[in-house]
C-alpha cells in the first residue's frame, strides 16, 4: 500500500492507476457510513425484520436459484435460438454483438442476471411468439416456457422474499406490543399485577420506581461484577489511578455467589415488601 503511494507521488506515475488507485481507497471508505443502521432505531428495525425470518429467506433464495437453474437448462436446450445477440456497443467504428445464450455460462448470465431484473423475464431477450412460426418451432412450448416463468419466478418467488420481509415487520410488532403491555400491567421482578399494587400496595408506578427498580438491580450486579477483589490500582475512566475498596460485605458476597452461580432466588418472586406490609399473602406463600 506504501509503496502504491510512494509511485503516485512521483511525477512520472501513471495517473490512470494513481486515480484507480485513490478511488478505491474512497469506496472502501464508504462502508462506515453503514454504522447509521446501528444509530438509528428505525434502520435497526428493518435490519431486524430482515434478519428475524432469515432462515425462511435463505431457504427462499435457494429455491428461486434452483428454479431458475432448472428454466435455464430447458431454455439452452430448447430455445437457445430464440435469444437475440446482445449491444456490446461501438469500438474502434465497429458494433460488436455478444450472444446471450450461445454457451451454458452465458444462458446463466442472462437468466440469472437480467432474468430476474425484468419484469417479464428472460422474454424480454428472446424473440417475439408468431404464429406463422407455428409448425416451424415448437411454440406450444415455447408459450409454457414464458408463462410458467412469469408466473412461477416474477409473481410468486420475488413477491415471496417481500412477503416474507413485511410478516416480520408485523411479527416485530406484536412482540413489541407485548413487551410494552406486559412492562405497563406487570411488575417485571416480582410479576405482580399492576391492579393488586394498585389496590393492595402503595401504587404500581410509585412500586416499579421505589421498591422494585429494574435498573438498581442491573447496577449492582455490575457494581460487583466490577469491583476489584485484590490489591492491584485500578484506572478509572478519566485516567486517574484510584484506590477501590476490594472486600466484599456480607450481603455482597451472598449477591455475587447467587450470580455466579445463576442463582436467581434473591430476586422477588410473587413478593412485595408494600404487600406484605397490608398482610396480603400470595399463593405462592
Amino acid at each position: 500500500m506504501s509503496a502504491k503511494f510512494n509511485q503516485c507521488v512521483d511525477r512520472d506515475a501513471d495517473k490512470e492507476d494513481c486515480i484507480k488507485f485513490k478511488y478505491s481507497r474512497m469506496a472502501f471508505y464508504s462502508l462506515f457510513l453503514l454504522d447509521i443502521c446501528f444509530r438509528s432505531a428505525i434502520l435497526e428495525r428493518v435490519l431486524r425484520a430482515i434478519n428475524y425470518n432469515r432462515k425462511a429467506l435463505q431457504q427462499t433464495a435457494l429455491l428461486t436459484i434452483i428454479v431458475i437453474y432448472i428454466y435455464m437448462t430447458f431454455g439452452f436446450a430448447l430455445f437457445r435460438n430464440d435469444f437475440f445477440d446482445g449491444d456490446g456497443g461501438v469500438v474502434d467504428g465497429e458494433t460488436h454483438t455478444f450472444a446471450r445464450c450461445g454457451t451454458f455460462w452465458q444462458c446463466a448470465i442472462t437468466f440469472y442476471d437480467n432474468g430476474l431484473r425484468e419484469d417479464t423475464g428472460v422474454a424480454s431477450y428472446m424473440t417475439d411468439l408468431d404464429l406463422k412460426f407455428l409448425e416451424a418451432r415448437p411454440l406450444a412450448f415455447r408459450l409454457l416456457f414464458d408463462i410458467t416463468w412469469w408466473v412461477v419466478v416474477t409473481l410468486l418467488l420475488v413477491n415471496m422474499v417481500s412477503g416474507i420481509i413485511i410478516d416480520s415487520f408485523a411479527q416485530l410488532r406484536e412482540q413489541d406490543k407485548s413487551v410494552t403491555e406486559e412492562l405497563s400491567t406487570r411488575c417485571v421482578m416480582c410479576d405482580c399485577e399492576a391492579s393488586l399494587l394498585n389496590t393492595q400496595g402503595d401504587g404500581f408506578r410509585k412500586h416499579i420506581r421505589r421498591d422494585h427498580n429494574l435498573w438498581c438491580y442491573i447496577w449492582v450486579s455490575l457494581y460487583l461484577r466490577n469491583k476489584v477483589r485484590d490489591e492491584e490500582v485500578r484506572i478509572d475512566n478519566r485516567g486517574s489511578a484510584r484506590e477501590i475498596s476490594t472486600e466484599f460485605t456480607g450481603q455482597e458476597s451472598y449477591l455475587w455467589a447467587k450470580i455466579q452461580n445463576h442463582d436467581h432466588t434473591y430476586v422477588p418472586q410473587g413478593r412485595a415488601l408494600c404487600l406484605e406490609a397490608r398482610g396480603y399473602e400470595s399463593e405462592e406463600g
